[in-house]
């Protein structure tokens, strides 16, 4: 009876590995909606430099940092943080949830602009962040082909783990 047992088990275990497969991924997506619902709802909120509350504005980071405590995530509260943390992924892998990299606009050597992707469409990723620019201050939603962003654009990096 216990070798029965046995076997049985040994014979379900691919499918308790693809099911264990699933439910995580299902369940970092389900993070990731969340992380980009609770963004979108700070869009318009004024640019606060070194804001990092809905009540009083944002800067960049402060968003990002503002949006991922939300939801136990410890990232780093400045933009030049990023550049070693979490995991780095490439353009044609990225998906909701991850953090976008930037140079800044004075400093073409580190990261200086950080936003929250909320869709990928083929090679257009939109994402949120929190602007100091004179057109557009506050949190808003851009698409990267827009020049201003794409040739200051450094790279990708995921926070929530499959």
């Amino acid at each position: 009876m216990v070798l029965l047992t046995q076997r049985k088990l040994i014979e379900a275990t691919p499918l308790i590995f693809l099911l264990l497969f699933f439910f995580s991924a299902s369940h970092a997506q389900n993070k990731a909606e969340k992380i980009v619902q609770l963004a979108q709802k700070q869009l318009g909120k004024p640019y606060l430099f070194a804001g990092k509350s809905p009540q009083t504005g944002f800067d960049c980071s402060g968003l990002v940092y503002y949006v991922f405590t939300e939801f136990h995530y410890n990232v780093p509260r400045s933009s030049s943080e990023y550049r070693n943390f979490g995991k780095k992924i490439p353009v044609n892998r990225a998906r909701k949830g991850d953090i976008i990299l930037f140079t800044g606009y004075r400093d073409s050597l580190r990261i200086g602009h950080v936003g929250i992707i909320t869709d990928v469409n083929g090679e257009n990723i939109t994402f949120i962040h929190a602007s100091s620019g004179k057109k557009h201050p506050g949190v808003i939603s851009t698409e990267l082909q827009e020049s201003f962003y794409k040739k200051r654009f450094v790279g990708i990096v995921r926070v929530i783990n499959e």
